[in-house]
């Protein structure tokens, strides 16, 4: 049998509740918006709100926007039953290879010898580096103080840019309500 190969799809209206859901399990409430905050994301032109599917079959979710300079990957999730079989790194090269001439930012958890040191290790085996800068905060999606994050990239960046990207995020994807 042929492998069948990953594709996105985009969120609409009749799946919101599904990938909202699979985001709920994937992100603590502080790094995540409200259902209804999440889904005017729907409308947002530079924002890809997208089902990952493996043939027809739904295996996660990414919240990707796509600025002039760079790439933002919010989110990205693998459903839970999913896991191990590679879609997470399927994915990661598929947005690489869409956006192979702009750097791609995520966001990290800081390193906890834990769950946040594997997704960091995940996404170092996927060619991504952690960037120097150790005091961003994520900016609250619910009005609190905020989460301490890291910030990785698809290739180095200097202190420059990388403060220029987080300002355009902090700017436009964070203001996004």
């Amino acid at each position: 049998m042929e492998k069948e190969f990953l594709k996105f799809s985009p969120v609409g209206e009749d799946d919101f509740g599904l990938v909202y859901s699979d985001l709920e399990r994937a992100f603590p409430y502080e790094e995540r918006r409200t259902p209804s905050d999440e889904k005017k994301l729907l409308e947002v032109k530079n924002c890809h709100f997208d089902r990952i599917l493996c043939g027809d079959k739904p295996v996660g979710c990414t919240v990707l926007w796509e600025f002039e300079n760079f790439v933002f990957l919010e989110h990205i999730t693998i459903k839970t039953e999913e896991r191990g079989k590679g879609y997470g790194s399927e994915t990661l090269y598929l947005i690489g290879k869409t956006y192979k001439n702009k750097p791609i930012i995520l966001e990290v958890e800081p390193p906890d010898g834990g769950y946040a040191s594997k997704r960091i290790a995940f996404y170092q085996r996927n060619g991504f580096v952690l960037n120097g800068k150790t005091d961003y905060v994520q900016p609250s999606y619910h009005r609190g103080e905020g989460v301490p994050l890291l910030i990785m990239s698809s290739e180095p960046l200097d202190a420059e840019r990388t403060e220029k990207f987080i300002s355009e995020i902090k700017d436009f994807c964070y203001k996004t309500r």
